[in-house]
C-alpha cells in the first residue's frame, strides 16, 4: 500500500512537469522563427546544409530566398548531372544577401554559357574545402574547380584545429563534436535543432550582453517592413573605413592587416602559425582536387573584405591603386607552378568599392556579385 501510494504521488509530481514541459516546447517551437538549414555533426564534412529544406537571409539590407537542394547544395543546380564547373568557398560564394541566381558562382556560368553548381558555404577555408571536395568531388566530372578565398580564413581555419586530426602537416580525418557528454547523432542534432535548445541558448547570449543573430529564417517569418536601399544604407553604416585595431575588431579576423609585409608577419608566432596551416592546407587541397578530378583545370580565387579598400587603410598601397596585404602573397605561395591559377579580384573590385558591398552586411551586393561574375565568366570560357 505505502508503495503504491508513492507510485501514485510521484506520478502526480512527474505527469504534470512532462505535460509542461511539452506545452512549453509547442509554444516555443510555434513562436521560434528560426529555420535550421545546417547540421552541425556531419561525419564527413562537420557540417553541411540540410537536404531538400528552404529558409529565407534577411537583414535591414535584404531578404532572399534559400533553398537547399537534394545534394545540399543552396540553389540552382545541373539536374542532368552535366555542370561544368564547381564552386568551393564561403558565404560569399554562398551567396549571402542575393538570390542563387544573381550569386557569382551561377551567374558566371550563365555568362559563359555553362551550367555551375554552388557548394559555398558560411564559414569555409581550404581544410574545409577538402572535406567537402572529398565529398562532392567523387559524385561528379568537372572541367573547371573553383575555389573562393577570404581574408578571414587565417583564423577562422585555425579554430577549426580541434575538429580534425592532423598527421603532419596533413589533414587526415575529421572528428564532429557532440554536446556535452552526449556523442554527436541523431540525439544532439535533435536537440541542437530544436526550438527551445535555441531560443534558450540565444538568452544566454543575451544575459551576456551578445549577440545571437538568426542566419536563416522560416518562410514568411523573416523581419516585415521596408529594406534600405543603397543610399540609405551607406547614410547609416557609413563608407568603407580603415579598422582603428585590427586585432580586436572583427574579433580579430583581420589582424595579419598590421603587417606591412609577409616577412614582418612570419615574425609573429600566432600569424606565422596560422599562415603555415593555411598554406599547408591549399596546398593538400590542390593535390586532393588534382588527384580526384585530373580533368579538371583548379583556380583559386581571392575576393578581398571591403577594408581592403579603407582609404589609407589597414594595408600597404600597392601598384596601380590596388592594395597589398599578406594574405594574396600566402596565396601565391602555396600554388606550386602549375598546379592551379590565381584569380585576384582586388582589381575587379577596387574601381568602385563603396557601391559593391553591403554597407552594413559587409558581403558582395547584386552589383558586386555581376562584376565578379564578369570576370570569373571569362575564366570558364576557356
Amino acid at each position: 500500500m505505502n508503495e503504491l501510494s508513492r507510485g501514485r504521488k510521484a506520478a502526480f509530481t512527474i505527469v504534470p512537469i512532462v505535460i509542461l514541459f511539452l506545452i512549453a516546447w509547442v509554444i516555443l517551437s510555434a513562436v521560434d522563427r528560426e529555420r535550421v538549414l545546417v547540421r552541425g555533426d556531419d561525419p564527413a564534412m562537420i557540417y553541411s546544409f540540410y537536404e531538400n529544406r528552404d529558409g529565407v537571409a534577411a537583414s535591414e539590407e535584404y531578404r532572399t530566398s534559400v533553398h537547399i537542394t537534394d545534394r545540399g547544395l543552396r540553389g540552382s543546380e545541373a539536374s542532368d548531372g552535366k555542370a561544368e564547373a564547381i564552386f568551393f568557398g564561403d558565404s560569399f560564394a554562398e551567396g549571402w544577401g542575393v538570390e542563387i541566381e544573381k550569386s557569382f558562382p551561377i551567374l558566371s556560368g550563365t555568362l559563359a554559357g555553362i551550367t555551375t553548381d554552388n557548394a559555398g558555404i558560411h564559414g569555409g577555408f581550404p581544410w574545409y574545402y577538402i572535406l567537402r571536395g572529398r565529398h562532392f568531388l567523387k559524385e561528379r566530372q568537372y572541367r573547371a574547380i573553383l575555389v573562393q578565398l577570404f581574408d578571414n580564413d587565417l583564423k577562422d581555419q585555425d579554430e577549426f584545429l580541434p575538429f580534425i586530426e592532423l598527421k603532419g602537416n596533413r589533414m587526415v580525418a575529421s572528428h564532429p563534436r557532440g554536446l556535452g557528454p552526449i556523442p554527436p547523432g541523431s540525439l544532439t542534432r535533435f536537440i541542437r535543432d530544436s526550438s527551445p535548445f535555441r531560443i534558450i541558448k540565444r538568452a544566454a547570449f543575451a544575459a551576456r550582453g551578445q549577440r545571437l543573430p538568426i542566419k536563416y529564417y522560416k518562410p514568411g517569418r523573416e523581419p516585415a517592413g521596408p529594406l534600405l536601399n543603397h543610399m540609405e544604407a551607406l547614410e547609416k553604416f557609413g563608407k568603407i573605413k580603415s579598422l582603428a585595431d585590427p586585432e580586436q575588431e572583427y574579433g580579430g579576423q583581420f589582424g595579419f592587416y598590421r603587417f606591412k609585409s609577409l616577412a614582418e608577419l612570419r615574425k609573429d608566432p600566432d600569424w606565422s602559425r596560422r599562415a603555415t596551416g593555411f598554406q599547408n592546407a591549399i596546398r593538400q587541397m590542390i593535390e586532393e582536387f588534382q588527384e580526384l578530378q585530373p580533368q579538371a583545370k583548379i583556380h583559386i580565387v581571392y575576393l578581398p573584405a571591403k577594408q581592403v579598400f579603407a582609404p589609407g587603410g589597414a594595408v600597404i598601397g600597392g601598384a596601380d591603386g590596388v592594395k597589398l596585404n599578406p594574405m594574396v602573397e600566402l596565396i601565391r605561395e602555396s600554388i606550386l607552378p602549375g598546379s592551379a591559377s590565381l584569380i585576384d579580384l582586388r582589381q575587379d573590385l577596387a574601381q568602385s568599392p563603396n557601391s559593391l558591398y553591403f554597407p552594413g552586411d559587409g558581403h558582395l551586393n547584386e552589383q558586386g556579385h555581376a562584376v565578379v561574375s564578369k570576370r570569373l565568366a571569362t575564366v570558364l570560357k576557356d
